[in-house]
């Protein structure tokens, strides 16, 4: 029986294969549909064990993510593993006085974080890899960047 609940989008797991469909353009949409209006949709979410898959409305918790703002002054944590397939993983954990020192670490100091499982938490907010390198290149973001 479905039922109406809320939670935080950093429960919700989106299934690799259902992200590799996002359309950042239907994205921007929805958000802005959201600021006018709000959500109109709820998404469908079903429970596996401890969290939450996404099974309808991919674009809407993105949308819910881009249409806030972020604090990059918040306290952060920091994990950076190497993918699976390695002989050995090794992670990389860190706290962080704010999410800038910890956005800059993961994108200058490990460049090939495209390449690597990372993901930071703010708060109870979950970012991945690719979300940390757009807080890096946003307008935002307070820290003088590495040139070169």
């Amino acid at each position: 029986m479905m039922r109406q609940e809320k939670f935080a989008i950093a429960d919700i797991y989106v299934p690799i294969t259902r992200r590799a469909t996002l359309k950042p353009e239907t994205v921007r949409k929805i958000a802005q549909s959201m600021l006018v209006v709000g959500q109109q949709a709820p998404i469908l979410v079903r429970r596996d064990g401890d969290r939450f898959v996404l099974v309808h409305g991919l674009h809407r918790p993105e949308a819910r993510r881009e249409i806030m703002t972020f604090d990059y002054c918040s306290q952060a944590e920091l994990f950076i593993a190497e993918r699976k397939g390695s002989p050995r993983k090794r992670l990389v954990y860190r706290r962080f006085a704010t999410a800038a020192e910890a956005i800059r670490l993961a994108v200058e100091d490990f460049p090939a974080i495209r390449t690597l499982d990372a993901w930071m938490l703010v708060g109870e907010e979950r970012f991945d890899s690719k979300e940390i390198r757009r807080l890096y290149e946003s307008d935002d973001y307070p820290l003088r960047r590495r040139t070169g």
